[in-house]
């Protein structure tokens, strides 16, 4: 029998609720707004083997954003991978004061 969204984040003990959600919306291939409003929305087969591979990693310290491929910074929503260094909210910080001072 397959598990709800709510089940499986019930489930959940070993991380973040706010990460466990946004993986469980890359696995669904769904946005974070979905798996808050379709609790009862049943998880495949495939959908929970991803989703279990993204908690190993998540559980080994892999940032979220490359986990999902993305990060929103500044408005944007960027592309990222390994190669690449993730934003941090304080350099978002440090943006909008440089604009303001220009």
């Amino acid at each position: 029998m397959s598990k709800t969204i709510e089940q499986f984040l019930l489930l959940n003990k070993k991380i973040a609720r706010l990460d466990a959600e946004l993986l469980l919306a890359y696995a669904l291939k769904k946005t974070h707004e979905f798996v808050l409003t379709y609790p009862n929305q049943k998880i495949t087969t495939w959908q929970n083997i991803k989703y279990q591979q993204l908690l190993k990693k998540r559980l080994q310290h892999f940032p979220l954003a490359y986990l999902t491929k993305h990060k929103e910074f500044y408005g944007l929503d960027f592309l990222v991978n390994k190669n690449v260094l993730v934003p941090r909210p304080e350099t978002e910080i440090m943006v909008a004061e440089t604009l303001n001072q220009s």
